[in-house]
């Protein structure tokens, strides 16, 4: 098994959500390609698999669980952290989870158990919120600790709430949001007050900005930058990337600090573990169940060698400038569709503007630009 690159490991426990987001195409792979879920007879198959990792030089830093919405799993969260808990406490890692932040309360007893050991990535939309979140119809089951989307009224997210148990336990976590950059008011003054609001009123101290390129589905396939001015989006998406730096708000772009890699297939930095298996190094590719992107297959602890992008790309993305950053570029793949060309000036935008917050962050604020202290005195 060769890990020499991966610094995470996805545990993918299912796409059950108890969310419909306007933006997610979750509904069309559960309904029409069949979604996977982690069945309680491979929880504890799994833990060999870890072993194995263990005893592997490797650069892991956090093994996350993700779905779907993962808080609807916790028996098999809480089955799988009887044993990953002395695995990542050994090796100094860290657990995370990437959630819509509606079951975390009610899961309260989790995080004080685990305390010290998790970070967490909340997904939440600020202004959007109330449009792009719909709560799933109830089907009149009770909701309680089992594998079920159904959830009550109290169970929607109260930011509050959430955020005293993160702030308690977690060591750190973040908002993480898709921004619908086709929404004339996504990069809007009234957009970054609901984000600093926010992260005020809740002590959070970093925001994840993902702008939402495109809308997947077979029967949807949509990339949202072939629609937009991408020369308005430039000047607008600087301006709102630096009014949060200069709020104090530790900004990342798609999730990276330095810069986006989507070189999934040169170096693996990410392995998820599917449901049915197999690895894969990006959810596309599992969602989809892309028979070629499979990487391995935990249950025979084994890990394929890279392979590179050629057979998984459009031809005329190789030569690409914009390739090393760009995640479309499987999905045109996939979709059986030619780039039109923006996709070549976006990332060149995100590349740009990742690399600016870079430079901003190498002061802790505008005050050390400037040359003043904190208060407002002159430094020598």
């Amino acid at each position: 098994m060769k890990l020499d690159e991966v610094e995470l490991i996805i545990i993918y426990l299912g796409n059950k959500c108890n969310f419909d987001c306007i933006y997610c195409d979750r509904g069309y792979i559960e309904n029409t390609i069949g979604g996977q879920t982690l069945q309680i007879e491979e929880v504890d198959a799994m833990e060999q698999f870890f072993l194995e990792v263990e005893k592997t030089p490797n650069q892991i830093k956090r093994v996350s669980f993700h779905g779907g919405e993962p808080f609807l799993f916790m028996p098999k969260i809480r089955r799988i952290m009887k044993w990953l808990s002395t695995i990542v406490e050994r090796n100094a890692w860290k657990v995370s989870f990437t959630t819509n932040g509606s079951l975390v309360k009610r899961n309260e007893d989790f995080f004080e158990e685990y305390s010290g050991l998790l970070t967490c990535t909340v997904s939440y939309d600020f202004m959007y919120q109330g449009i792009n979140r719909v709560k799933k119809a109830p089907s009149g089951v009770k909701c309680g600790e089992c594998d079920c989307v159904d959830v009550c009224e109290a169970d929607l997210p109260n930011v509050i709430e959430m955020s005293k148990v993160l702030n308690k336990h977690c060591t750190e976590w973040k908002f993480q949001y898709v921004m619908p950059i086709d929404e004339p008011d996504s990069l809007s003054f009234k957009n970054l007050s609901a984000i600093v609001k926010t992260c005020y009123a809740t002590e959070c101290k970093t925001v994840n900005l993902i702008p939402l390129r495109h809308k997947r589905g077979k029967d949807k396939f949509d990339v949202i930058i072939d629609n937009i001015n991408l020369p308005q989006f430039l000047d607008a998406f600087m301006e709102f990337v630096q009014i949060l730096y200069v709020k104090k708000l530790n900004v990342f772009i798609d999730g990276q600090y330095h810069n986006i890699d989507k070189a999934y297939f040169n170096g693996h930095s990410k392995l998820i573990l599917a449901p049915n298996g197999y690895i894969y190094p990006e959810f596309d590719f599992l969602e989809y169940k892309v028979e070629d992107a499979k990487i391995g297959n935990w249950k025979s602890s084994t890990l394929y060698d890279d392979k590179g992008d050629e057979g998984q790309i459009p031809k005329s993305c190789l030569e690409c400038t914009s390739r090393p950053s760009c995640g479309l570029k499987y999905l045109y793949f996939l979709f059986d569709e030619e780039p039109k060309g923006s996709c070549v000036q976006f990332y060149k935008i995100i590349d740009f503007v990742t690399l600016h917050l870079t430079q901003l962050k190498t002061k802790k604020n505008l005050l050390e630009w400037v040359g003043i202290d904190e208060n407002f005195e002159i430094k020598k």
